[in-house]
């Protein structure tokens, strides 16, 4: 039994219809790419950021400690001290 006009017509349409999802799914595949790549960006900057953040953080800790030695450890004993009774058993 042959297929009829209107058949072939649907199964027309129904190909055309999938060639056009598959362009979606490419088109969209590659929007994803260039996403994701900027996200890469942003997290490396971010990364960098934070980075110097710390740093200039850790020589302002060396500075006071420059500064005030004696306080510092004081500090450190003080510290070490509280952590020594909390974690004892």
């Amino acid at each position: 039994m042959a297929p009829n006009d209107a058949e072939m017509a649907a199964r027309q349409g129904l190909s055309d219809d999938m060639d056009q999802i598959a362009k979606d799914m490419a088109g969209l595949r590659a929007d994803l790419q260039g996403l994701t790549g900027d996200v890469k960006r942003l997290g490396g900057h971010q990364i960098e950021n934070m980075q110097d953040t710390a740093n200039a953080a850790l020589e302002e800790v060396a500075a006071a400690v420059r500064r005030n030695p004696l306080t510092a450890v004081a500090i450190a004993i003080g510290a070490g001290f509280l952590y020594g009774v909390l974690t004892r058993r």
